[in-house]
C-alpha cells in the first residue's frame, strides 16, 4: 500500500492549484509542476513530479463542408478542448442562408450566397465559411 506523506503541491498556483484531496484545478494558462511525496511499504519516501500544461480552451470543427447546394443538408461536428462537447451550440451568421440545429449541428442550405457556420461555448467560438450554390 502507498500512503501520502505530504499533501501534493503546485509550483505555480496561478496555473494549477491542488486541494487537500489531491484534486488539481486549472487556474490560468501556463505550466506548473505538481509534486507529491509518497511513502512506500519499505518506508522509503519517493517524490513524484507531474508537469501540467494549461492552455486556453478552444473548439475544433472536426466535420465540415465549405460548399453546399440549395436544399442540401450536412451535419457539422466539433470537439471542445477545455470545454464540454455537449455544451457546443451551433448558429449561422445569416439565418436565411443556412439554417442549423442549435444542438445538433445539422444544417440545411436555404438560399445562394455566403454564410458562416459558428460553433460556440460561452465566449469561445470557431467558425467556418460556407458557400451555398
Amino acid at each position: 500500500m502507498i500512503s501520502s506523506a505530504l499533501l501534493p503541491s503546485s509550483s505555480n498556483e496561478k496555473v494549477a492549484k491542488v486541494d487537500s484531496d489531491g484534486k488539481v484545478t486549472a487556474q490560468g494558462t501556463g505550466i506548473a509542476v505538481i509534486r507529491t511525496e509518497i511513502t512506500l511499504y519499505s518506508g522509503k519516501i519517493k517524490t513524484v513530479s507531474t508537469i501540467i500544461h494549461v492552455r486556453k480552451p478552444y473548439i475544433k470543427i472536426t466535420k465540415s463542408t465549405e460548399v453546399m447546394k440549395v436544399g442540401d443538408t450536412f451535419t457539422f461536428d466539433a470537439k471542445g478542448y477545455g470545454v464540454a462537447d455537449k455544451e457546443i451550440q451551433w448558429s449561422t451568421s445569416k439565418k436565411s442562408r443556412v439554417v442549423i440545429g442549435k444542438n445538433s449541428g445539422k444544417a440545411t442550405a436555404e438560399s445562394k450566397g455566403t454564410d458562416y457556420v459558428v460553433a460556440k461555448v460561452g465566449d469561445i467560438t470557431k467558425q467556418i465559411k460556407v458557400v451555398v450554390k
